[in-house]
C-alpha cells in the first residue's frame, strides 16, 4: 500500500510537473504573443506618423499649387493686358501707315519696311489676334 501511495505520489508529481512545463510553455507563448502585439503597436504608430507627415506634405504640395495658380492666373491676366495693348498700337501704325500711303510722294521702301516690321510682330501675336495671313508671304500693297 506504501508502493502504492508513493507511485501515486510520483504520478501526481509528475503530472504536476507536466502541467507546469506546460503552464509555462503557455506562458512563454503568451510573453511572445505580447512582445509581438507590442511590436504591431509601434509599428501601428510609426506608420500612422508617417500617414500624418505625408498628410501634412500633401497639405503643404496644395497651398504651393494655389499660389501657383494664383500667379499663372496673374500672368495670364497680364498677358492679355499686353496683347490688347500691342493690338492696338499695332493698329495706329497701320493707321499712320495708310495716312502716309495716302498722301503720296512718299518713299516706298521705307514703307515696305515698315509694313514687313508690322507683318513680322504680328506673326508672334497669338493666332486669334493676328491682322496678317501668316499662311502667304508677305506682299507689300501700295
Amino acid at each position: 500500500e506504501a508502493e502504492a501511495k508513493k507511485a501515486d505520489l510520483e504520478a501526481k508529481q509528475a503530472a504536476a510537473e507536466a502541467k507546469e512545463a506546460e503552464l509555462s510553455a503557455k506562458k512563454a507563448e503568451a510573453e511572445q504573443k505580447e512582445r509581438e502585439l507590442e511590436a504591431k503597436k509601434a509599428e501601428a504608430e510609426q506608420k500612422e506618423r508617417e500617414l500624418e507627415a505625408k498628410k501634412a506634405e500633401a497639405e503643404e504640395k496644395e497651398r504651393e499649387l494655389e499660389a501657383k495658380q494664383r500667379e499663372l492666373e496673374t500672368a495670364v491676366a497680364e498677358l492679355e493686358v499686353a496683347y490688347t495693348e500691342l493690338g492696338k498700337q499695332m493698329d495706329e501704325a497701320q493707321q499712320a501707315l495708310q495716312e502716309i500711303k495716302a498722301k503720296g510722294g512718299v518713299a516706298h521702301g521705307a514703307l515696305f519696311f515698315q509694313e514687313r516690321h508690322l507683318f513680322e510682330a504680328d506673326k508672334y501675336m497669338p493666332t486669334s489676334k493676328q491682322r496678317y495671313d501668316h499662311t502667304k508671304p508677305f506682299v507689300y500693297q501700295e
